[in-house]
């Protein structure tokens, strides 16, 4: 359009360095551009560029896109969240209480519901940034979401959740990382065997680090025919691999691996049961090459000398039956922390490690007490004392935290034994275990000379997540009673009650409101 090209040309130029010139056209444009006023110059311009502008926008046929048709969203059979419930996920994804989102996805699922349409996008996008709630969010998003995240590269992780049953075998071969690896978990449950010639199948050329995610889910249905591939992953190049297969052969009692880990402990610990128990310890000045190959770690972490570190690890892969041969796991705690043992941690932090891969309660049980002083070190990308934690019977873990916060009258900080027990309770509390900590908290609150103690009162905080949002109203009569007007403590109460009270709304608005 050579009349729109002169417009544009003439102002790049400038009219300080020309005369103004309108465009000769036909129609509708030419007749509307005679209307302008020649004395303004510059308002004639604009104007002509205006007229011509529009002109050429309305001449201008549309794009064929080439390709196929853009098929429709499938039906879905779940109904949709109540208005309220979706009021709430609004607040949520607008960026207030955000960190109860996994609660409020979770309880959609159970209450199987999804979530509206227009949510979709910010949830989907909510899922890319914290790849560590996908799982809670697969289930609420419906089809509707699935047809949705197909349709942006960004949100191609839900592909890793959405494989119909029948398909397999197609996505081991073509799917990405993560579909792959849902895939043999999957198997993994049913036919562990077949999971495991998929894996030797691809052993030889997929990547470590995608072999090493792979691996990991021969957690589920684990046995000694796992053996042969644990071993060969034990020799591989990449830590990864190496560090996985050191926690599944360990978890396997009667695999050459343990066996070998007995062989080596029985040269360096010497147990002996007259006149009284006693663990007697010598290590080798140097990490030996035979204890690397079977998954040492030579260099410790910070905090930790290199012996302890290697005894820890010693431990750690050895069967507890190793020890229960001579005497019980209370008699090992009790013990070590009466002597004061020189490698005392190291022996309580592997006890740990090994009761958690072995999901051996008595041990649980026996460590209970001395688990708030321990580090607690990764296992499987956990850690152990997390892991050990979740082996515990609830009622058990539970009463024992009450009767501490019941009779230990010391005063709470963030390295009292209850504190660091609780943190590590992430799950809904029972009632009892809500009131106990309730009771302790004012009664703390109350007597409070009101120093900063942020670090208490963080802890507090994070407790609202798991107390029961049905006992609000008790909570706000007790908490408001001990708080002190304008002190520290009145401000986290006032945010505590908000967190508790937005938490028992959303509840109640999802209709499946069982406690």
């Amino acid at each position: 359009m050579n009349a729109w090209h002169d417009i544009v040309k003439m102002a790049s130029i400038g009219l300080d360095r020309q005369s103004l010139v309108l465009p000769e056209t036909e129609g509708t444009a030419d007749r509307l551009l005679s209307q302008l006023d020649t004395a303004d110059p510059e308002r004639s311009l604009l104007g002509a560029a205006a007229i011509l502008g529009l002109q050429q926008q309305a001449g201008r046929v549309p794009t064929v896109e080439k390709g196929d048709r853009l098929s429709l969203s499938p039906p879905d059979r779940l109904p949709f969240c109540s208005p309220c419930a979706a009021q709430h996920l609004q607040r949520m994804l607008a960026g207030e209480f955000s960190a109860v989102l996994p609660q409020w996805l979770e309880a959609i699922a159970k209450a199987k519901q999804r979530v509206p349409p227009e949510y979709l996008p910010q949830l989907l996008e909510w899922g890319r940034q914290h790849p560590e709630f996908r799982a809670v969010l697969f289930p609420v998003l419906g089809k509707r979401g699935c047809w949705l995240a197909a349709q942006n590269p960004d949100w191609d992780y839900v592909r890793d959740f959405d494989i119909e049953a029948g398909t397999e075998v197609e996505v081991w071969q073509t799917g990405t990382i993560g579909m792959r690896q849902q895939v043999l978990q999957r198997l993994r449950a049913t036919d562990p065997s077949l999971a495991r010639n998929w894996l030797e199948s691809i052993w030889k050329q997929d990547k470590a680090p995608d072999r090493a995610k792979f691996l990991a889910t021969f957690e589920i249905g684990l046995s000694l025919a796992d053996e042969a591939l644990l071993e060969l992953a034990l020799a591989d190049k990449s830590k990864l691999i190496r560090a996985v297969a050191v926690d599944l052969l360990a978890r396997l009692p009667n695999s050459q691996f343990c066996d070998r880990w007995r062989d080596r402990l029985q040269k360096y610990v010497k147990i002996s049961c007259n006149p009284s128990l006693k663990l007697e310890v010598k290590l080798p000045k140097t990490c030996p090459k035979e204890a690397t190959r079977d998954g040492i770690v030579p260099q410790p972490p910070a905090g930790i000398e290199a012996k302890p570190w290697w005894l820890l690890q010693m431990v750690a892969a050895v069967p507890l039956d190793f020890w229960t041969q001579y005497a019980s796991p209370a008699a090992f705690v009790e013990m070590l922390q009466e002597y004061e043992h020189e490698y005392e941690k190291a022996f309580l932090e592997g006890w740990a490690i090994a009761a958690a891969r072995h999901g051996d309660i008595e041990w649980g049980e026996a460590l209970l007490d001395v688990l708030p002083s321990l580090k607690g070190y990764a296992i499987g990308g956990e850690n152990s004392i997390e892991v050990l934690m979740q082996v515990l019977p609830t009622e058990t873990l539970e009463m024992a935290i009450v009767e501490i916060l019941e009779y230990d009258r010391d005063r709470l900080s963030k390295n009292h034994p209850a504190i660091c027990l609780l943190r590590w309770c992430r799950y809904p509390w029972s009632l009892r275990l809500s009131r106990a900590v309730l009771d302790r908290f004012s009664r703390e609150i109350a007597t409070s000379k009101d120093t900063y103690n942020w670090g208490l009162r963080s802890a507090f905080l994070d407790f609202v997540y798991s107390i029961d949002p049905m006992m609000v109203s008790e909570v706000v009569e007790q908490l408001q009673n001990a708080a002190k007007a304008g002190s520290y403590w009145a401000q986290t109460v006032d945010e505590f009650l908000e967190i508790l009270q937005f938490r028992f709304d959303f509840y109640r608005a999802i209709d499946n409101f069982e406690r």
